[in-house]
């Protein structure tokens, strides 16, 4: 399992338990804070079968400005550059995962914004069929960058069966947890 954006590592841990002892995950993390953290979350609970790698996942291996504040976002353009608590840090393609770690069965992306940047870099990988879980949020990043909701479903197109589940319709939070075929759940493109 691939978990790009891991933040505190509490996903990566929990996949790691769900593959047990023969499966092992790769989190993937962008504030050098936050891999610290979520290394030493996954000491401290005995989790044999992760590994925390600090980069941010990419188009294209190389280097990347991350802003570290909150949860963390890869920074675009020259007028971000200069943002507080930002950081010089390495990028990786998902294919060079792949390429380092072997096929996924499970990639993760929760990386707030740069989805379609993440895909863009999956070309090879998407070959194995791994299924995929992206956590998109509109109005937070991803327009910005160029991306929108329909661009990140077209790199599915044809080939996977793409699920939604939106905001939390009420307070009932059982209700969140059900994913919908996206044709059916009125998501605008």
């Amino acid at each position: 399992v691939f978990d790009l954006g891991a933040h505190h590592c509490v996903m990566a841990m929990l996949l790691a338990r769900r593959v047990g002892p023969d499966g092992f995950v790769v989190a993937v993390e962008g504030g050098s804070a936050n891999a610290r953290a979520g290394a030493r979350n996954i000491q401290l609970n005995s989790i044999a079968n992760c590994r925390v790698i600090h980069a941010v996942a990419a188009a294209q291996s190389g280097r990347a400005r991350f802003e570290a504040l909150g949860n963390g976002r890869v920074i675009a353009g020259a007028a971000e550059s200069a943002a507080l608590l930002a950081e010089d840090v390495p990028a990786v393609s998902v294919d060079d995962l792949t390429e380092s770690h072997g096929n996924p069965g499970v990639v993760y992306v929760d990386v707030e914004g740069s989805e379609c940047d993440v895909l863009e870099g999956a070309k090879r990988t998407f070959l194995s069929r791994p299924d995929w879980l992206i956590e998109v949020h509109q109005d937070a990043g991803l327009e910005s960058r160029g991306g929108s909701a329909a661009k990140v479903v077209s790199f599915f197109a044809g080939d996977y069966g793409c699920y939604v589940a939106s905001e939390t319709p009420s307070n009932n939070y059982t209700e969140w947890a059900r994913f919908e075929p996206l044709e059916e759940a009125g998501i605008p493109s």
